[in-house]
């Protein structure tokens, strides 16, 4: 996967000059996520799953006063391999094997005090996913079968997610928020779908001397 070293020098800058605020922690997120709409159902590049693989996330986390803050975010959905699904004919099949980096920017609400409770999300962000396209086919009916893999990517896609967590501890919480990507549907572009959406579930491990 190539990593964008300008951008990522820019947020690790602005990850610097938040943690040294008084008001502010650092987290780790680890969860799991289902893929939702054509991500999953497409025939072409879904994964034909209800769960994906896992969802992984650091946040840099600035508190104003009163129960607002602004989180820093970057993440990783991973859907995973998905099951395979024929592509013509021969006995030829298809499966398809995502990976979708986000950086982004939450804001988060919360409802019942400042160390424990409920609490809302909603974020904007930036995601450049990548689908590896494997094609199967037998060289002889029921011979050996040999495989193709193409990779399509889009970059700097608009993100979006919404959701809500509880807040167990000042150092835990789990959060689920439904989160999407408006992609290229250019069947040229590789995808051939509009949005990817998915379902995540996460908990939540925070340090520092925010919240």
């Amino acid at each position: 996967m190539r990593i964008d070293f300008s951008r990522l020098a820019i947020l690790l800058a602005v990850s610097s000059a938040l943690l040294s605020a008084g008001d502010t922690s650092w987290a780790f997120q680890v969860g799991a996520m289902a893929p939702q709409g054509a991500l999953k159902s497409d025939g072409q590049v879904g994964t034909r799953r209800s769960l994906g693989g896992p969802a992984l996330g650091f946040l840099v986390e600035h508190r104003f006063q009163g129960r607002d803050s602004v989180r820093l975010r970057l993440s990783l959905a991973a859907p995973g391999e998905g099951d395979r699904t024929p592509a013509g004919a021969g006995g030829a099949s298809a499966e398809a094997d995502w990976r979708i980096p986000e950086a982004g920017l939450d804001w988060r609400h919360q409802w019942t005090g400042t160390s424990r409770g409920w609490y809302s999300v909603a974020g904007v962000g930036l995601a450049s996913p990548k689908v590896d396209r494997t094609v199967h086919w037998p060289l002889t009916p029921g011979g050996p079968v040999v495989g193709s893999t193409t990779r399509f990517s889009q970059n700097h896609r608009p993100a979006f997610r919404l959701g809500g967590g509880w807040q167990f501890t000042r150092r835990f919480s789990v959060e689920a928020a439904y989160h999407w990507v408006e992609v290229d549907a250019d069947p040229r572009e590789g995808f051939g779908v509009g949005r990817l959406a998915w379902i995540e579930v996460a908990a939540g491990i925070h340090f520092g001397r925010g919240r």
